[in-house]
């Protein structure tokens, strides 16, 4: 399993790992290895926590924060004397940390949980470089959302909405996916989803993955 976490810790080094380890847990589930995949989406809650935690007491983004750890778990014992930081892996223990952070220091968490997007390739002149295969299935969602679609096999697409009717969740089922891993099935529907419904609209989605047929039952996630 690869992880971009290595010596020194830093925030943005927390945020890679998190956005790696997710794509990983997004494949053991659509694998049906739901114990693997929980246990790394736990990983992916660590790093977020911690990043969370240490920009709030000051670290800028490339700050190595390996030194900081004693001296700050060993300010948050004495005031969350009740929780065991588990040798610093406790997702209850740091997400008090931040909380009891936010409140002394009376502000709101300026530090936002960021959606994991996929990593983009850019190109020397800036331009970011899809395989033509990509484009030609971004192409197909684009109709499929606006109605137009007509190149079988077409999708099945899933859309979960929250209490206000916005899409928080977007699952795209369709054997068109092949070998595409999620990250690139990610990306795909991403781009899709702003370009026929909007950025405003996008920026909602927490959640986007593609699945064969094959691992939609394994999920339970059908179109109907």
């Amino acid at each position: 399993m690869r992880s971009s976490l290595l010596p020194p810790e830093t925030p943005q080094s927390f945020l890679l790992a998190a956005e790696e380890r997710y794509f990983d847990a997004a494949e053991l589930l659509t694998r049906g290895r739901t114990t693997g995949a929980i246990d790394l989406a736990g990983f992916v809650v660590e790093m977020l926590l911690k990043h969370a935690a240490f920009r709030l007491r000051g670290a800028g983004p490339g700050t190595a924060v390996g030194p900081s750890f004693g001296p700050a778990m060993k300010w948050a014992t004495e005031l969350i004397r009740t929780i065991d930081p588990e040798r610093k892996h406790s997702l209850w223990f740091w997400a008090q940390f931040v909380r009891r952070t936010r409140v002394l220091d009376q502000e709101a968490l300026v530090v936002a949980v960021e959606v994991i997007m996929p990593v983009q390739r850019v190109s020397l002149r800036g331009a970011r470089r899809a395989p033509r295969h990509h484009d030609e299935l971004r192409a197909r969602l684009v109709d499929e959302w606006r109605n137009q679609g007509t190149v079988e096999p077409r999708p099945d697409i899933v859309e979960e909405t929250d209490d206000t009717g916005a899409t928080v969740h977007i699952y795209v089922i369709w054997d068109d996916w092949g070998a595409l891993g999620q990250q690139e099935r990610s990306a795909i529907i991403m781009d899709a989803y702003e370009e026929a419904q909007g950025q405003q609209r996008a920026l909602g989605v927490a959640v986007a993955m593609g699945l064969t047929r094959a691992e939609g039952q394994r999920m339970g996630v059908s179109g109907g």
